[in-house]
């Protein structure tokens, strides 16, 4: 709803605060191809809780899908990295 009333910023932090809540609350936009978008989430949600293995895991698969294959490599290996 933010996003559509042009707060893109707003829509950003309201979908990072879900993330950390729910891992899978960004998947609306990584199913919609908006990949920036949900990149952008997974970060703000790493910098909030960089523990959140599933976030990782979620930027590496987003990364990917991009072609931005050593950083998708790169993230998936902090996905795994005990906490």
């Amino acid at each position: 709803m933010l996003h559509r009333q042009g707060e893109k910023e707003a829509a950003i932090t309201a979908y990072c605060q879900s993330l950390v809540i729910n891992p899978t609350s960004v998947a609306a936009l990584y199913e919609q191809a908006q990949l920036e978008e949900a990149i952008a989430a997974y970060q703000k949600a790493i910098n909030l809780d960089s523990s959140n293995a599933n976030a990782y895991f979620n930027l590496a698969i987003a990364s990917e899908k991009q072609g931005q294959i050593e950083p998708a490599i790169a993230t998936y290996r902090q996905a795994l990295q005990p906490c």
